[in-house]
Formats: C-alpha cells, sequence, structure tokens
C-alpha cells in the first residue's frame, strides 16, 4: 500500500467500524487526560474520525 488512499478503500476496512473505534479511542484518550488535568483540545467543537467529521453537542 503506497498512501492513504489504498487505505480507505472499502474492501479493505469497514468505515463505519472504523469511525466507532476512532470515536472511542478519543473519548478514551480525553477523558483520561482530563483526569491529570490537561485539557489537550480547549473549544473542540468537532471530532474528525476515520473518513467523516462529527460536532459534539
Amino acid at each position: 500500500m503506497s498512501d492513504k488512499a489504498d487505505l480507505s478503500d472499502p474492501a479493505l476496512f469497514n468505515t463505519e467500524q472504523m469511525n466507532q473505534a476512532v470515536f472511542a479511542f478519543r473519548r478514551y484518550e480525553d477523558a483520561s487526560l482530563r483526569y491529570t488535568g490537561i485539557e489537550s483540545h480547549e473549544g473542540l467543537t468537532h471530532y474528525g474520525l476515520y473518513d467523516t467529521v462529527v460536532a459534539r453537542d
């Protein structure tokens, strides 16, 4: 595989599951950092996932 275009081929990854996995990891990572007193993305209103972006409520 030479670049991300090859990796985003629908036959290679299930994009719905990849988006869920990235979102779950980001939530876990952000919660862990907040627990230690680090606000890594202050004012963040959107999350970039595998192949989409979602707005934060």
